[in-house]
């Protein structure tokens, strides 16, 4: 009987098919983490944007409830009458302002000018205080600016759009979408 001695080892063709198929594997992994990473960072992004925009509008529903016009006592009868009109209607309109222009709420698209009722103040009565959101495209970024000069900046919003509406079911009470 003749002894006949195997190599052993892989041939070129078996080295080359594993190499391939070992670099599709690596390559789909690859491309499984790059996928979830981008999806966690731009999750991540979003999230931080959401809580972002929460907060702003927290502090607009908050200074929203306590907005109110600043009337001046009326001294004249021209100033009563437009004292009364600015009693029925708390917004500037293309068809009626106030002698002043931040005495009613204004709403215009990208702001937001009113006075607030602050209920932090020692005496009896609340002060009333002018408050006013503007947003700025470019920088992508919602400022809220108080009249004691504290300014507060909400970043990462796309887009900003004012408007008053009213509910069909109470027309005399305002909402600010």
């Amino acid at each position: 009987m003749s002894i006949r001695k195997t190599k052993k080892g892989f041939t070129f063709v078996e080295l080359t098919i594993t190499i391939g198929i070992s670099l599709v594997a690596m390559l789909m992994i690859i491309k499984f983490l790059s996928s979830t990473r981008h999806h966690y960072i731009y999750g991540t992004v979003n999230l931080q944007n959401l809580q972002e925009a929460r907060l702003a509008i927290n502090y607009l529903r908050r200074d929203f409830s306590c907005a109110c016009p600043r009337l001046d006592e009326p001294i004249d009868d021209e100033d009563f009458v437009n004292f009364q009109i600015a009693r029925k209607q708390i917004f500037a309109t293309t068809s009626w302002t106030s002698g002043s222009e931040s005495d009613l709420i204004q709403v215009l698209p990208h702001g937001l000018l009113f006075y607030r009722y602050s209920f932090d103040s020692p005496d009896e009565k609340p002060r009333v205080m002018l408050v006013r959101y503007e947003f700025d495209q470019a920088a992508k970024t919602l400022v809220r600016i108080g009249q004691d000069g504290k300014m507060q900046k909400f970043t990462g919003i796309e887009d900003v759009e004012f408007k008053v509406y009213v509910h069909q079911i109470n027309e005399r009470v305002p909402i600010l979408w």
